[in-house]
């Protein structure tokens, strides 16, 4: 099973671009969280919460600044005011959806939500998104989720082929892009691999951004075609130089495939040289994980020790993935 896109990347990046009218948010506050600048919208808006508490928009732009930070409680807690406030709102039904789902992947990932609250969770995710989709038809993020939802879980817990393909054809309508990454992740599930690449190519060929190239490398990645992975995400690149999250996945690639190590700490080096990264870009704390991944491929254990000690001490979110993994590699390397 492969992916053409991580779907915590697709759960995250479609809820803050989501756009909601102005009003008591500062429009700078807004800017910031759909450009992933979280921290900065945190800033702006936790202080109105005293005076507009029972502001729905307020709820909404608070939950999406919580979510690009991984606080998925809190941001649950934040969406469902946003929809009891203003239960009509589609994009806040989208959003506390997503949220669901983010909170599912984390559990899933570093084991801490048990199998029963997973089911939970993820029955909560697509009721949100179904009333999403029902409240907001143009709404294509909703949409995408239900896709993928019925792409991803298994048929005892709602998964459906027809129900996938029902839903590809209104993402066809809305976003012919999005839909051929949509079934391109289908056929990834599927573990039909030329056929993932197809739509893929298909995607790169019509996407005037650089997300359907990243989408490719990382399939590339995920199906351990390394030489294509790297050669993609070097395309994505040039296609947009402002677009450094192809210089971590190359750095990331490396250490994987254990293969071009020189690249990899040279695109690392460059990712850990930005001074103004998004809350929702890799943090730095991973990229030094991953350059240690590499000097530990390498045989460079006190380079890697190193890398692994400034990730630790970076990890100001207390990521519990990246402390697990950096458990195991420290442990590796006494």
């Amino acid at each position: 099973m492969k992916q053409a896109y991580s779907t915590v990347m697709v759960l995250v990046a479609g809820i803050l671009a989501q756009a909601a009218s102005a009003g008591t948010v500062p429009e700078q506050a807004i800017k910031d969280v759909e450009a992933g600048y979280c921290q900065k919208a945190l800033a702006q808006i936790q202080p109105l919460l005293a005076d507009h508490a029972k502001d729905a928009e307020v709820q909404y732009r608070y939950g999406q600044a919580l979510l690009g930070l991984g606080k998925a409680d809190e941001a649950i807690a934040a969406f469902k005011t946003a929809v009891a406030l203003d239960p009509d709102n589609g994009l806040y039904h989208s959003a506390l959806g997503g949220a669901y789902g983010f909170k599912t992947q984390q559990g899933m990932a570093d084991g801490s939500t048990g199998m029963f609250a997973m089911l939970g969770l993820m029955k909560s995710a697509k009721a949100e998104w179904e009333s999403a989709a029902k409240l907001k038809p143009d709404d294509v993020d909703a949409h995408v989720r239900l896709a993928m939802y019925y792409i991803m879980v298994p048929g005892l817990m709602g998964g459906s082929s027809s129900k996938a393909h029902d839903q590809e054809a209104i993402i066809e309508k809305l976003d012919p892009v999005q839909a051929l990454r949509v079934r391109a992740n289908e056929a990834g599930h599927e573990d039909e691999d030329d056929e993932a690449v197809g739509y893929l190519q298909q995607a790169v060929a019509q996407d005037k951004t650089s997300d359907s190239l990243m989408a490719l490398g990382m399939f590339y990645a995920g199906a351990k075609r390394y030489p294509e992975a790297f050669k993609t995400f070097h395309e994505a690149e040039a296609k947009d130089p402002n677009d450094h999250s192809a210089w971590y996945q190359i750095g990331k690639t490396a250490g994987i495939a254990k293969a071009n190590y020189e690249e990899g700490i040279a695109s690392l080096k460059q990712y850990l040289a930005l001074t103004d990264l998004p809350d929702t870009q890799p943090s730095l704390a991973w990229a030094h994980f991953r350059l240690g991944n590499i000097y530990e491929a390498q045989g460079h254990k006190d380079q890697a020790k190193a890398e692994y000690a400034a990730a630790g001490s970076l990890n100001e979110r207390a990521d519990p993935i990246l402390i697990a993994k950096l458990k195991d590699a420290q442990g590796r390397l006494k």
